[in-house]
């Protein structure tokens, strides 16, 4: 073999060698985004980037069928309704207001008689199909409780511990533990809409446009402080964050803070209603808006 040939085949092990190296490295290495933040490994609740698969189970005996509607509503913000199921004991008179309104928002029926009398089976049902699910399903992405009772707590533990997202339902009386339990928790009151007047002059709309968000009600000092300390905790050296990094905090958090809680829509407005405790800035770049806790005048 000439020194020409070995030469060449020397210089395409090595090159070889080296390519491999490359390629393991690429496998085995966390990459970084520029402001240091590692990309999640599937889609955070409300990615437009895909349509995450909800399983919607619905305790019949402790959610208010009135709510369904607006439910699902707020359900197709965050993904699809793959899978719609609404359990209870449907012999009992109570239950008949929950015929027509499945039959609207194409929910399936499972009825469970109760086997004493006081005492419903439909949670056992319900907690039994949902780890089935889990087990069976790998398209669902995620599960949707509808409930207040507090029985449900330890299977929202269970299905956020294998990593499904977990987002709740509820009246406000629904306990602490069952909330917490939750990613996301929805208090169905704050679903309701406004019904304002119809016959608003245009100047009135104008007027009220100009002045910006007001608050409906009035927000506790403690809730303004959790707001700070969230703001300071995920902000930058120089106090800034991106005004929607602040609220997918803010949701950790606090599975169920919600800013309709105080009559405004999107959190923005509600820090906006608070110029003493907050300050906004927009980049050019993209338009973008980032708060900071307001600095002392």
């Amino acid at each position: 073999m000439s020194r020409a040939v070995f030469f060449w085949l020397m210089l395409i092990h090595v090159q070889s060698g080296l390519l491999c190296a490359a390629v393991l490295r690429a496998a085995t290495t966390r990459h970084y985004s520029s402001n240091g933040a590692v990309p999640a490994l599937r889609a955070p609740i409300g990615d437009v980037g895909k349509a995450l698969r909800y399983a919607v189970l619905l305790d019949a005996e402790n959610a208010q069928h009135s709510a369904l509607p607006l439910i699902m509503e707020e359900i197709a913000q965050f993904g699809s309704a793959a899978v719609r199921r609404v359990y209870g004991d449907f012999s009992k008179p109570e239950l008949r207001p929950w015929r027509q309104v499945s039959l609207d928002q194409s929910f399936r029926p499972v009825n469970a008689f109760s086997y004493v009398s006081g005492k419903g089976s439909s949670d056992s049902t319900m907690i039994i199909d949902a780890m089935d699910l889990l087990h069976t399903n790998d398209a669902i992405d995620g599960f949707c409780l509808v409930t207040s009772d507090s029985d449900f707590t330890g299977l929202a533990q269970r299905l956020r511990e294998a990593g499904k997202h977990v987002i709740g339902f509820g009246s406000r009386h629904t306990p602490a533990p069952f909330v917490g339990a939750c990613e996301r928790f929805i208090y169905t009151e704050n679903l309701k809409k406004s019904t304002a007047p119809e016959a608003l002059a245009s100047k009135q709309v104008q007027s009220l446009e100009a002045r910006g968000p007001e608050p409906i009600k009035k927000v506790p000092k403690a809730t303004v402080q959790f707001l700070r300390d969230a703001v300071e905790a995920c902000a930058a050296d120089d106090g800034w964050v991106y005004l929607g990094h602040a609220g997918a905090y803010v949701a950790k958090l606090k599975s169920d803070f919600d800013p309709r809680t105080y009559g405004f829509k999107k959190l923005g407005q509600l820090m906006k209603s608070l110029p003493d405790e907050f300050e906004f800035r927009t980049t050019r770049a993209d338009s973008s808006v980032d708060v900071r806790v307001a600095r002392p005048k």
